[in-house]
């Protein structure tokens, strides 16, 4: 007996068979699917009737075509009135080449010049060489470089070098100390009071008073292709000997 429903005589619902048709597929165990409902299948899509629908169909389809035409324009239309937003957007920013973007980078380069000038115009302070090394002072017996300064700056502001004020001390790696005054002092100035500094001093590690000058920064010059003498048998010459033979052998230009 036939698992469809049986209709009213003379009524045919189309729906209802199909809705059963499709029912049964399902229904239908999935490893027989193919081999028993296929060749029914194919059948049902080649009979005459049910091709010239398909045919029909497609004709009928044809005029749908413009949908996708209708969305590709849209896109189009979507695509232009971005590039029309973008090209506003980049119209209102500063081009590498416009007076503002000059306007700002401008501050930039007066700021370092600004940065320079007072660079060049700071004031340069003096300083002195007391010469201690020849005292052979243990580093454990150095005073603190505040201490120095603050002593100094006292006796100093009730002797005649009151105008006279140290700013800083450093002991050096040989044992000198080297005292720096205040930028508003001179050079001329502040060697003046140069003894009086000494005669503190030598007082406070009770020794003879010590000698004082201006500490000038020397420059060292290289001299290359004065011989050593060293070899496998002999050890290189030593500062004087070194010395001699560049009176004696003056080194060559390298471009001669």
């Amino acid at each position: 007996m036939s698992n469809f429903p049986t209709p009213l005589q003379g009524e045919f619902n189309l729906q209802l068979a199909f809705d059963n048709i499709l029912h049964s597929i399902s229904s239908h165990p999935p490893h027989l699917r193919k081999p028993d409902i296929l060749p029914h299948l194919q059948k049902f899509l080649v009979h005459p009737d049910i091709h010239a629908l398909l045919r029909e169909g497609d004709t009928l389809s044809t005029p749908l075509a413009s949908s996708p035409s209708a969305e590709l324009q849209e896109i189009c239309t979507t695509l232009k009135t971005l590039t029309q937003a973008v090209a506003s957007i980049q119209k209102a920013l500063p081009s590498p080449n416009n007076a503002t973007h000059t306007k700002v980078q401008q501050p930039s380069k007066s700021l370092s010049k600004n940065f320079s000038a007072i660079a060049g115009a700071k004031p340069s302070t003096h300083s002195i060489v007391v010469d201690l090394a020849h005292w052979n002072l243990p580093e454990n017996d150095y005073p603190l470089v505040e201490t120095i300064c603050k002593n100094i700056n006292n006796d100093l502001t009730t002797s005649s070098h009151s105008a006279v004020c140290l700013i800083a001390a450093k002991w050096t790696a040989k044992g000198n100390l080297i005292l720096t005054g205040n930028a508003s002092i001179s050079l001329n100035v502040l060697l003046s009071a140069a003894n009086h500094i000494a005669t503190i001093i030598g007082a406070w590690f009770t020794k003879t008073t010590p000698k004082a000058r201006a500490n000038i920064k020397w420059s060292k010059i290289l001299i290359n292709g004065v011989s050593t003498s060293k070899s496998q048998s002999w050890e290189p010459y030593n500062p004087d000997e070194c010395h001699q033979a560049l009176l004696i052998t003056p080194p060559t230009h390298p471009s001669q």
